[in-house]
């Protein structure tokens, strides 16, 4: 497990602001969310779930991974990656406030999708 220096951090930044990133840390979580910034209090983005700008000091931080672009993505594609059926799944979700029904396109983008994983655990 290595730290990432100022350096890869400030380059890595600079070519992903704006864009979605993933910031893996030393508890071993991952955080998805925008790049914003690097300062002296470490890599600044804007958290997919809660949609606040979290700061994370470069000592606690081992990796920044740049999120391919996803397009709207099908409920049975949502469950597997949450390991569920696409039926188990749409009940968790209108448990959540997010009804949806078989047999119509529901489209999730990137912002839902880190959403319902993190409301999932998985």
């Amino acid at each position: 497990m290595t730290n990432i220096d100022t350096a890869t951090a400030t380059a890595f930044m600079a070519a992903n602001k704006g864009n979605m990133i993933n910031v893996a840390l030393t508890d071993n979580t991952v955080v998805q969310g925008t790049a914003i910034s690097v300062n002296s209090k470490g890599v600044n983005i804007k958290d997919a779930v809660t949609g606040k700008v979290r700061s994370f000091g470069l000592s606690r931080v081992t990796d920044l991974r740049p999120l391919a672009p996803v397009g709207p993505i099908s409920t049975a594609d949502l469950a597997a990656m949450v390991g569920m059926t696409p039926k188990a799944l749409r009940v968790q979700l209108r448990a959540m406030g997010m009804g949806v029904g078989q047999g119509r396109a529901y489209g999730f983008d990137a912002h839902t999708v880190a959403t319902v994983r993190a409301a999932l655990g998985k």
